[in-house]
């Protein structure tokens, strides 16, 4: 008699039960799930399996299961695994394909199966995420609280990341910092992640940081009694600024009279001067005059050749 087979499977790391169909009796499925049964093999797939008739929704969260046994639909009250048999008929998955749609079909599910031929499940390693902005201390990855802003344990493979800094599809606002491997105490199964790239440092991977702005206020002057300008200056500015303001207003609005009698070009030429006064040494164009000392010039003695004895002929009056 033709009937479906039931396949227990017991997930490596997390100890969880999923019954899953194993094709009909004496076909080429059954034969490979009889071959694999108390060997290990890879679940390649998360998509959801719902109980028939329930509605309720599991998924494989380990990447490994050991095939524990291989029942066919038709459970015999003697045999002394009838227990087993009855509980994996009766909680035998079925994969949703969508929400709406459910395949009942016995070969689909040894399509995500990967044999691995060993009897022993592997040692699953676990790899810690620090956020490059947080500083968790923790003594095993199970006594993580898994946060996108603090840390996060997953057993996607980072070996070669170990040290260095990554930056995941999930999370891509954040940087990481790879720590381990750990074997034990992991807390696993844990989310896999997808790497983005990899990084030096923690400052390779974040942003450059704009520099704060401080706004610069000066103080006060509180002088208020002294002032620099003389009281021609003054004047000077004042006149200035009410009659070219008086022309301003002509000009806008034709507010009038501007400026009777007073002479504009005067004014900004005056103005001119007062602003140049300012910025120029009035000392810049004066020679200076310093006494020049007087070197008389050497003086030369003349020595005369007196006679001591003169002699004279002739006749003297």
């Amino acid at each position: 008699m033709v009937s479906r087979v039931c396949v227990t499977l017991v997930g490596c790391n997390s100890g969880e039960i999923r019954h899953v169909p194993g094709g009909i009796t004496g076909d080429a499925t059954s034969a490979l799930w009889l071959s694999y049964l108390g060997t290990v093999v890879g679940v390649t797939t998360t998509e959801g399996y719902s109980v028939t008739p329930s509605s309720e929704i599991f998924t494989f969260n380990d990447p490994y299961y050991t095939v524990q046994a291989v029942f066919d639909q038709i459970c015999n009250p003697e045999d002394p695994d009838f227990e087993d048999c009855a509980e994996c008929n009766s909680n035998l998955l079925i994969i949703r394909r969508t929400p709406s749609t459910q395949s009942n079909d016995p070969n689909v599910f040894i399509t995500y199966i990967n044999p691995t031929g060993e009897e022993e499940c592997p040692i699953a390693s676990a790899y810690v995420l620090q956020n490059c902005g947080a500083t968790v201390t923790f003594e095993n990855p199970e006594d993580i609280d898994p946060s996108p802003t603090g840390a996060l344990v997953t057993q996607t493979d980072l070996a070669f990341y170990v040290g260095s800094v990554i930056r995941i599809e999930e999370y891509p606002d954040y940087c990481y910092t790879v720590l381990g491997p750990y074997t034990q105490d992991t807390g696993c199964p844990c989310p896999e992640f997808t790497v983005l790239g990899g990084y030096k440092d923690c400052e390779c991977c974040l942003p450059d940081i704009p520099p704060k702005f401080v706004r610069s206020i000066p103080d006060p002057v509180k002088q208020f009694y002294y002032i620099p300008n003389s009281e021609c200056d003054i004047r000077i500015n004042k006149k200035f600024a009410e009659n070219y303001y008086k022309l301003f207003k002509t000009i806008a609005y034709g507010m009038g009279p501007c400026c009777d009698h007073i002479d504009l070009d005067k004014l900004w030429i005056d103005m001119e001067l007062n602003d140049y006064s300012k910025i120029s040494d009035p000392n810049a164009c004066i020679t200076p005059t310093t006494p020049e000392e007087l070197v008389c010039p050497p003086t030369t003695t003349t020595t005369c050749q007196i006679p001591t004895a003169v002699t004279a002929v002739g006749l003297f009056d």
